[in-house]
Parts: C-alpha cells; sequence; structure tokens
C-alpha cells in the first residue's frame, strides 16, 4: 500500500529517517532487472543531492541479460556486486523494488532495512522499516523514484532519466502491462530528458560471438 499522502510528505519522512547517517548502501533484488537498477541509483542522487550522502549501490547474483548488462555499461552506473561491499562499513540499508521477506536480495541476516520502495504488495515484514512505500497503483517502482524526485525539486541527471525511463518501459512492457496513468504521466515527462543514443545501445546491445 502507499502512504495516503502527497509524494511532497513522503519524500520529507524519507529524508528525515535517513538524515542521520553517514553511509547508505542501497540494494537491488538479486539478478536485478532494469527497474531495481534505476530505482537504485535514483534513490541515490535524492540522497546526493538533499542530504549530501554518497550511497553504495549494490546487487546480489549475477546482471544476467545483454540489456541489463548494457544498462550499467552504457550509463556507466555506479552499481556492483555486494560481494566487493563490507557491508559492516554501512549504517543505513535501502531495498528498492524487493522486500524484507522476499528472499530475493542479498541483505545479510543481522542486518535490518529501515528504507524499503517497492510497487508489489506488502509484506508483513515490511512493516518493522523506518520507511517504508510499498504497493500502490504502480507498474513499476521506478515510477515512485520519479514521484520522489519531482517532489523533492530535483532533475535527474541524463543518466538516471534514461534509466528511469527504460525501467518503466521494461516493466509495464512498453506501458501495456499494470500500466498506471502515473506510469504514463512519469513515463513523458522522462522522455525529453533521456540520453535516446544510449537508449538505443541498451535495447540493442552487441552480443559476443558467442
Amino acid at each position: 500500500m502507499a502512504f495516503p499522502v502527497s509524494p511532497q510528505q513522503r519524500v520529507e519522512r524519507l529524508l528525515e529517517v535517513v538524515r542521520d547517517h553517514k553511509s547508505p548502501l542501497i540494494l537491488t533484488h538479486d539478478n536485478p532487472d532494469p527497474d531495481s537498477i534505476a530505482s537504485a541509483v535514483a534513490l541515490a542522487q535524492i540522497f546526493r543531492e538533499r542530504l549530501k550522502l554518497e550511497s553504495k549501490i549494490a546487487f546480489g547474483g549475477i546482471v544476467g541479460r545483454a540489456e541489463n548488462r548494457a544498462l550499467i555499461k552504457v550509463l556507466k552506473l555506479p552499481v556492483v556486486s555486494l560481494s566487493k561491499i563490507d557491508v559492516a562499513d554501512h549504517d543505513l540499508f535501502a531495498l528498492v523494488d524487493t522486500q524484507p521477506a522476499n528472499g530475493n536480495h542479498s541483505l545479510p541476516k543481522g542486518f535490518r532495512a529501515e528504507v524499503v520502495i517497492d510497487h508489489h504488495p506488502p509484506r508483513d515484514e515490511t512493516f518493522e522499516a523506518a520507511y517504508l512505500d510499498v504497493g500502490g497503483d504502480y507498474g513499476a517502482t521506478s515510477t515512485i523514484l520519479v514521484e520522489y524526485l519531482r517532489a523533492a525539486g530535483l532533475t535527474p541527471t541524463p543518466e538516471v532519466a534514461t534509466a528511469l525511463f527504460y525501467g518503466i518501459k521494461s516493466d509495464t512492457r512498453d506501458l501495456v502491462r499494470q500500466t498506471e496513468p502515473v506510469d504514463i504521466d512519469s513515463y513523458a515527462f522522462l522522455l525529453p530528458l533521456c540520453n535516446k543514443q544510449a537508449l538505443d545501445e541498451i535495447e540493442h546491445p552487441l552480443l559476443p560471438p558467442e
């Protein structure tokens, strides 16, 4: 369920929870798709520009599909394998496009997610988070992050805008599957901000001979 408050109120509540921390770690779900990757980099931009906090972004598993690898490579997104991260170096953990009880993320036992943002239906354990925004009428978690950026008065960087656009496009199958009006509005907002050449390279990646 989404909070029954405006995006502006949700963003301010999010910033209030994160404000006194120094080293956020944002986790996608394992084997991340474009929606999860895009949501993570957008959340990192919000933390950076509103709170002057530099986040690490990590995933468990692998980035399998050629398009997903191209998304990270072409846009030079700072997304790395969790195996390269010392989780104990961080004092705040955020999950995007997944939830604590889902079993498809790699936040180690003993560490609790204080921020959970996901367009999928809520799980009971999610309500233990200090900040949660889950469920609601969204076709993609990227759409929630677009609302946050706009509510925070921030313009996504071309890289973040392109990632979010592709996140919405892929999760809704070109606005055909489980698409809500807010997804369409976000899609239209992002389109002029995208790097069109990069988007073409992501959608049509060069494949190795094998």
